[in-house]
Order: structure tokens, then C-alpha cells, then sequence
């Protein structure tokens, strides 16, 4: 249905996203003082606020079907030494 391909430069910073329980354990205990409504949405926030800077370092960029063809295509091309892609 929907021809699109998402892909990441920067995979790695993926793996940030899991100090996402931390910061909800540590933001709970901080924000105590707060009502039940009002801190889970603090925590909302600051959670969305972390997905948001993960997602940006990682740099997602969005193919659609035929450039994720190629650039499949060219990684098999490398992978097989035929094939050398310079930036």
C-alpha cells in the first residue's frame, strides 16, 4: 500500500531509548510532590522531549520504494566488493 522505506544514518543512537525507564523511575520519585494527573504528565513530556532528541540524532531519512531498491541493491554491490561508494 504504502511505497516508503524508513532508514536511519546514525542507528546507534537508537539504543538511547533505553534510558527511557530510568527517566521514568528517577522523574516518579522527583516529582512526588505533584498530583497523580500532573506527574504522569510531566513524565509524558519529558519522555516524548527524549524521543524526540533519540530520533533526531539518529538521523531517520524516509526512501521511497525504488530508492530502497538501490539502496539495497548498492549495499549488496559493496558487500561484494563490486561496487565503491564514495560521499
Amino acid at each position: 500500500m504504502f511505497n516508503y522505506h524508513v532508514d536511519f544514518n546514525s542507528p546507534w543512537y537508537l539504543l538511547l531509548l533505553l534510558l527511557a525507564p530510568a527517566l521514568w523511575i528517577v522523574s516518579y520519585r522527583s516529582l512526588a510532590g505533584l498530583g497523580n494527573i500532573r506527574r504522569l504528565i510531566a513524565i509524558s513530556l519529558r519522555t516524548l522531549v527524549l524521543l524526540l532528541l533519540v530520533f533526531a540524532l539518529a538521523t531517520p531519512f524516509v526512501l521511497g520504494y525504488v530508492s530502497a531498491l538501490r539502496a539495497a541493491e548498492d549495499r549488496r554491490y559493496e558487500e561484494w566488493g563490486c561496487l565503491e561508494i564514495s560521499d
